[in-house]
């Protein structure tokens, strides 16, 4: 496929194509919308603030101008409702968007259930304001955000109400709170200029861009209008002439997980520190450092345990070109059950060939975006130079991770992701064990780490990050911002 043209680029939502990794400051706006018609005005004078996909220019010295900050906009389906776009419309969205992620059904996949469960929740779930529509801010700093918030939704009092705001942060080393650094394995989407050298990481655009062929080689499925009610001509035609009644409105968007993540970093530590003793029972530094590892799968550097099995090895430059078959099929670097090879197997899905299994993989990847909140809790740049927490206790402070997932089909990438890899104790030929990082634990389950001869078992593994938040929302392109803003 050739590259996306100029005109895409400009109709794409820009946080769909980049991480706008310069920007390391986050505001997100969780708003209701209280007067249809003056949120369609405000939109209409919005819509030209939104950063979009296309290209940043170049300086005569061959450096790129990037952007101070940027915008982008999500809607759920309430707050497409409350834009009171055609009915038909509303019906064509995906059954997850439909119901919202806060329904018993998505509770049940996810695994949202006691202190994750819905009703617990900081932001959306049963006990919190209906959220119509989600704001993504990225800036320099926090002051200049506050500023664009409040230039954004200036004299809105009476249209917008913003029910919930979190901040978010991105370290200088993009470390979580735990310790590693994350957003290393991100998929490369075909027809964007990064993927000039293809490889196994490159994934059709239909996966997170809707309006093109996925890995099936279909077009995902997408919201429609009725051709009479697009009186002005806005929406682009389906190709072919199967659907000549109908105008597209989902291409060029896509859709939008969002998850607040708890993160118990105490209780991560002492339980590596339980598990990672020497012979007379003390935490052991270099053991510790190994376990965690093994949870993980890399390194608090990032560098992947296939490519560096005993010791973390910063000096590796591309942490993210390996395969598990070639060195390790059966676990002995790298755990089977591990995080990073649960939610992408890439070839070592054992009942598959490595061809066939990274095909199965590409079915289910997403783009992830997001920032961390709270302040950590210990020096976690200090960690690859072996300062593990040992003596770690809890400040009762919260921290954890904004989390966002880029999906062309939620049910497919993002449930199935969490519900058949992440949450299924016999994923990949295992028994009872659960990711290990992101698993709906509870106590009772084991991660087994293979080793020659005799393998290890931890056991009573508790759940280390409880979701606090979350909301599905459609991002759409910006053509189809236009028709909800001039749609009567």
């Amino acid at each position: 496929m050739s590259e996306l043209t100029p005109e895409a680029r400009e109709d794409i939502q820009g946080i769909i194509l980049s991480g706008y990794g310069h920007l390391r400051y986050a505001l997100y706006l969780f708003v209701q919308i209280k007067n249809p018609k003056q949120a369609q005005a405000w939109l209409n004078t919005i819509i030209p603030e939104i950063t979009t996909g296309k290209l940043w220019p170049k300086r005569p010295d061959g450096t790129t101008e990037k952007p101070e900050s940027t915008l982008n906009i999500a809607f759920t389906h309430k707050g497409l409702q409350a834009l009171n776009l055609p009915q038909h419309t509303l019906e064509t969205f995906s059954r997850e968007l439909i119901e919202g992620i806060a329904t018993s059904k998505r509770s049940r996949i996810l695994g949202d259930t006691a202190e994750s469960a819905p009703d617990k929740w900081d932001v959306g779930g049963s006990n919190n304001e209906e959220i119509h529509m989600l704001l993504v801010l990225y800036g320099l700093d926090p002051e200049s955000l506050a500023q664009r918030r409040n230039q954004l939704l200036q004299d809105q009092e009476d249209n917008l109400v913003v029910v919930a705001e979190e901040p978010g942060f991105r370290g200088t080393s993009n470390k979580e709170h735990f310790g590693f650094n994350d957003s290393i394995s991100q998929p490369i989407i075909e027809g964007t200029r990064n993927n000039q050298n293809p490889n196994q990481d490159v994934v059709r655009t239909g996966e997170f861009i809707l309006g093109y062929p996925n890995q099936y080689d279909f077009l995902p499925a997408t919201p429609s209008v009725p051709v009479d009610q697009d009186s002005d001509n806005i929406l682009p035609s389906f190709p072919g002439t199967e659907l000549s009644e109908f105008k597209d409105f989902g291409r060029h968007g896509t859709y939008l997980v969002y998850r607040k993540l708890a993160q118990d970093v105490a209780g991560f530590w002492q339980y590596i520190a339980q598990q990672g003793h020497d012979g007379e029972g003390c935490p052991h530094a270099p053991t510790m450092s190994l376990l965690a590892a093994k949870l993980v799968g890399r390194w608090p550097s990032g560098t992947p345990l296939v490519l560096a099995p005993d010791q973390d090895n910063p000096e590796i430059q591309d942490k993210n070109q390996f395969k598990y078959l070639p060195e390790d099929k059966e676990g002995y670097r790298c755990p089977i059950g591990a995080h990073i090879r649960r939610s992408n197997p890439r070839d070592s899905f054992l009942d598959a060939t490595p061809e066939n299994s990274f095909k199965l993989s590409n079915r289910h990847r997403i783009i992830r975006r997001g920032a961390l909140y709270g302040e950590p809790l210990f020096p976690i740049d200090d960690i690859e130079n072996g300062q593990l927490p040992v003596d770690i206790e809890d400040d009762g402070k919260p921290r954890g991770l904004h989390f966002f997932s880029i999906n062309a089909n939620i049910r497919r990438q993002f449930e199935f992701l969490q519900e058949t890899w992440c949450n299924n104790p016999r994923f990949n030929r295992l028994y009872g064990n659960k990711d290990p990082i992101i698993g709906d634990n509870d106590g009772s389950g084991h991660m087994t780490i293979q080793r020659s001869l005799i393998r290890k078992r931890i056991n009573n593994l508790p759940r280390f990050v409880t979701v606090k938040g979350g909301g599905y929302f459609f991002m759409p392109s910006i053509t189809a911002m236009q028709f909800m803003v001039n749609f009567a």
